[in-house]
Formats: C-alpha cells, sequence, structure tokens
C-alpha cells in the first residue's frame, strides 16, 4: 500500500527533483519527479498524457517508510500541483494515484487524456 499526499503550491513555483514528491502540471521542468509543459522544450502534451507516457517519472520518486507508525505502509509521495488546480492538473494527479496504486493503463485512460 501507498500513502499518497497532496500539496498545492502558488503559480511560478520552480521545483527541484525530489525523492518522495511528484510535481503535476507544475514546477516549471519537465523529467524525474516534475511533469511540467509550462515551459520551453517539453512535448506537446498535456500534464495527464505525460503521467501516461512517463510512468517511470512518477514510480521512481517512491520512497520507502521508515516510521515504525505507518509500518502497514510500504511507500510514501506526496503529488504536488497548483493552487485551484485545473482538468489538467486533476487529471494528471488522478493517474498518478491510480498509477501509484498499481494500476495499469489502456485505452479508456488515454481517451481521458487526450480530451483533458
Amino acid at each position: 500500500m501507498i500513502l499518497v499526499t497532496y500539496d498545492f503550491v502558488p503559480p511560478g513555483y520552480v521545483a527541484t527533483p525530489t525523492s518522495g514528491k511528484v510535481c503535476i502540471d507544475v514546477g516549471n521542468h519537465f523529467g524525474p519527479g516534475v511533469l511540467d509543459h509550462h515551459h520551453g522544450g517539453t512535448p506537446e502534451q498535456c500534464a495527464s498524457e505525460m503521467v501516461l507516457t512517463h510512468p517511470e517519472w512518477v514510480l521512481s520518486q517512491k520512497v520507502a517508510q521508515s516510521q515504525s507508525n505507518h509500518s502497514n505502509m510500504d511507500d510514501t509521495l506526496e503529488i504536488v500541483t497548483h493552487l485551484y488546480p485545473d482538468m489538467d492538473a486533476i487529471g494528471g494527479c488522478w493517474l498518478a494515484t491510480r498509477l501509484l496504486g498499481g494500476e495499469t493503463f489502456g485505452p479508456a485512460e488515454r481517451l481521458i487524456a487526450s480530451y483533458i
């Protein structure tokens, strides 16, 4: 099981890739741990599509939980997105949460991400 928490940051937030944290639709970077399409040099995809295209950049950020009060948890991860999330931020967070829960994606999720 994985414990997923969420944080919301203001516009303009610049993320540093950090173990235990995935930034979706925010962070001004495109790479492991930060899937943001709002700066130059990113693929022509929304953040939701980036989660589907680069699931390893989400999964690689998981951290083993070592605290005894969470002994029933295997992993923990914080998902960060922007304040007042739009459809893309919500979709990307939803897909990342499902991915972290061990789900695999098929045509339905790709259709949803394409719509977003």
